[in-house]
């Protein structure tokens, strides 16, 4: 029983860690765009 609950801590810790790269790269994404918006 131990042994899943710490699996699934560990799996729900890298799955946070992926959504916040995600959100990330979004944010990244619409600077770039902001940008492009500009120079046009």
């Amino acid at each position: 029983m131990m042994i899943t609950t710490i699996n699934n801590n560990i799996e729900n810790k890298s799955q946070k860690k992926r959504n916040v790269e995600k959100l990330k790269n979004t944010d990244i994404f619409r600077k770039i765009d902001r940008n492009r918006e500009i120079e046009l």
